[in-house]
């Protein structure tokens, strides 16, 4: 948890004594009885910018006072400290979810996604799971999306919704659920099972005083309607005949027709 004191810094800068670049206060990363480490951040002026250098500098406790120990001490020019606090980033989001396992990291800075041979679908997975979290929600919501993109969270968001829909109907279907009702529900809000010409369902079932339709779907060009009669998924839709050997309709489904 981020202490609300890390959140203000004030950073000091101040020449070295060679007068060619400047340092600010150094940063005690570690300390013990025996020993403490410091980083020590440096500002090289060049001609188009000022570069960032560090420093990391180990002391060893010698008769009570402490003594720098080159051998023991790393300078790291600016390339380097990027990679550091790059790796350093990334490797603490993976320590954070304290699991094993395999993880993608994808620099947005960059613009473009280099997936290498990891799996484009589970690359997929991860980012739904990110592009759901409320905060990023929030900010796609004040963002403004290109076409290409929209279309691709529309495309998949559909497709989610169309494979969760078909897990529940498979659900139902295995357990034995045999009421009508229950599929007339899960037909009514996905009329696009019976095929893309359809829009949503007509609230409307009646087609005449005693006669009333399980569904009328309303096509989308003609504006006609298609009767649909449900069945429970108990009863049998075809017979096999051997001495003609073809199959006929069942009793349940002439008299579904007839209706």
């Amino acid at each position: 948890m981020t202490d609300e004191s890390d959140k203000f810094q004030t950073i000091h800068t101040r020449p070295a004594k060679s007068g060619h670049v400047s340092y600010s206060d150094s940063v005690r990363l570690h300390e013990s009885s025996k020993s403490r480490v410091l980083l020590v951040p440096f500002f090289v002026p060049r001609s188009d910018h000022t570069e960032l250098a560090i420093k990391i500098v180990t002391y060893i406790k010698t008769g009570g006072i402490l003594v720098p120990v080159e051998n023991k001490s790393i300078s790291l020019g600016e390339e380097s400290s990027r990679k550091l606090l790059q790796s350093l980033q990334t490797h603490l989001q993976v320590a954070e979810t304290g699991e094993e396992g395999s993880y993608i990291v994808v620099r947005v800075s960059e613009g473009t996604a280099h997936l290498g041979t990891h799996d484009p679908s589970k690359v997929a997975q991860a980012l739904t799971k990110v592009l759901s979290q409320p905060e990023i929600v929030e900010h796609l919501e004040r963002t403004e999306l290109n076409a290409a993109l929209l279309n691709a969270f529309r495309g998949a968001i559909r497709l989610s919704e169309m494979r969760t829909a078909v897990v529940s109907l498979r659900e139902n279907l295995d357990s034995g659920k045999c009421d009508e009702g229950i599929y007339q529900a899960w037909c009514e809000k996905h009329s696009w099972a019976f095929g893309n010409a359809y829009v949503v369902s007509d609230e409307v079932r009646n087609i005449s005083i005693s006669d009333k339709l399980d569904l009328l779907l309303p096509t989308v060009i003609a504006g006609y309607r298609d009767l649909v009669e449900l069945k429970r998924p108990d009863m049998d839709v075809l017979f096999y005949d051997p001495a003609h050997r073809n199959y006929y309709f069942s009793a349940d489904v002439s008299k579904a027709v007839g209706q």
